[in-house]
């Protein structure tokens, strides 16, 4: 089922990802911050199987915190209902879903694709500028990804 996805974006991905290996799976790293707030992100890329993972993780503990999954929002009569649809899980006591969830946008909606994005990222004691840091070396992650993909920055 097509869930509404641009042509173009699925064939430019494709086409990359042809270029990258015969699994139809091409597979992305990004790094971003140092130390206690240094942030990665690994990511598996599938159009021809319709979607996206990731996994980001670091701080002083990688875990699995939370996780979402995004869809390109859904045609209804021709009309696009929302630019994309989110769901998300949290491990009781986390907040990593938040970071989990914004990402998953932002993926769905520049590659037009399916994105599930598995977030980790632990610091103890954090203060309200560490957090902030962390926001944005994920965004730079995230940033990375999308300007290899050759897509839109999904905002």
């Amino acid at each position: 089922m097509d869930i509404g996805g641009d042509k173009d974006v699925r064939a430019e991905l494709s086409a990359q990802v042809r270029a990258a290996g015969a699994d139809g799976v091409a597979r992305y790293s990004a790094a971003a911050g140092e130390g206690r707030l240094g942030v990665r992100m690994d990511a598996a890329v599938a159009p021809e199987l319709g979607g996206i993972t990731c996994y980001l993780y670091g701080g002083e503990a990688p875990h699995v915190g939370g996780v979402a999954l995004a869809a390109p929002g859904p045609l209804l009569g021709g009309r696009q209902l929302s630019r994309a649809d989110v769901w998300d899980v949290t491990v009781p006591g986390h907040k990593d879903a938040e970071a989990a969830r914004g990402v998953a946008r932002r993926l769905a909606i520049a590659c037009r694709q399916a994105a599930s994005v598995t977030v980790g990222i632990h610091v103890e004691g954090a203060t309200q500028e560490d957090l902030a840091a962390i926001g944005r070396n994920v965004d730079a992650c995230v940033d990375a990804l999308l300007a290899e993909l050759g897509v839109g920055d999904g905002r």
